[in-house]
């Protein structure tokens, strides 16, 4: 955070959220935990920096102190993907545990919640998950915009906030960009709204 305020950053590659880690961290002198609600891990080989590792690269600079992402899609990750999420003792949550259980989605959230309440946290939501979002990854199963508003106004409640981070939109339509700058609004003013409600306490 800078004088106090907290980065609310939109658009662009998920590879920003290793420029994102590293200024907060050299910023506060602290590690971040990270919460991510992504089909994809985003920690991939360490093959040159891109939207598919910047969290293998925050983990191998140690900035991180933990990470946590909800969402995954099983055929999205592979086994080298899992396997440095195992090393990174990582939280994660599979969408298609969502779809077999439905509530595991509102109980997984209120736990990450909780393991948070007072770590300084950076928020990741990636707008390849959220269903029929025009986005880098389109895709046509994922979460409503309902379940990542959710998502948003739950973890806007932990303490200390280190930024909220929205990647990956690319609307390419007017009809896309009202869909894409609309739901944004929506998840911006959640955030902002549900984050002020803590600090008021």
């Amino acid at each position: 955070t800078l004088a106090g305020g907290i980065p609310i950053v939109i658009g662009g590659g998920h590879n920003n959220a290793f420029g994102l880690i590293k200024g907060a961290s050299e910023g506060s002198g602290k590690q971040l935990s990270i919460v991510n609600l992504d089909p994809h891990a985003d920690t991939r080989d360490l093959e040159g920096r891109h939207s598919g590792n910047p969290f293998s690269y925050a983990w191998g600079e140690g900035l991180l102190s933990s990470y946590s992402v909800l969402g995954l899609h099983q055929s999205y990750n592979n086994e080298s993907v899992l396997k440095r999420l195992e090393l990174m003792k990582a939280t994660i949550s599979f969408f298609e545990d969502w779809i077999d259980e439905p509530e595991r989605f509102h109980t997984d959230i209120t736990a990450l919640l909780q393991q948070h309440k007072d770590r300084f946290t950076g928020i990741e939501l990636d707008m390849d998950s959220i269903i029929g979002m025009p986005s880098s990854a389109f895709t046509p199963s994922g979460v409503t915009v309902e379940q990542a508003r959710f998502y948003v106004r739950s973890m806007a409640r932990v303490n200390e906030v280190a930024y909220i981070h929205f990647p990956e939109a690319a609307p390419v339509s007017e009809r896309d960009g009202q869909l894409v700058g609309r739901s944004l609004s929506y998840l911006v003013a959640d955030f902002i709204k549900c984050h002020n409600s803590v600090r008021e306490k």
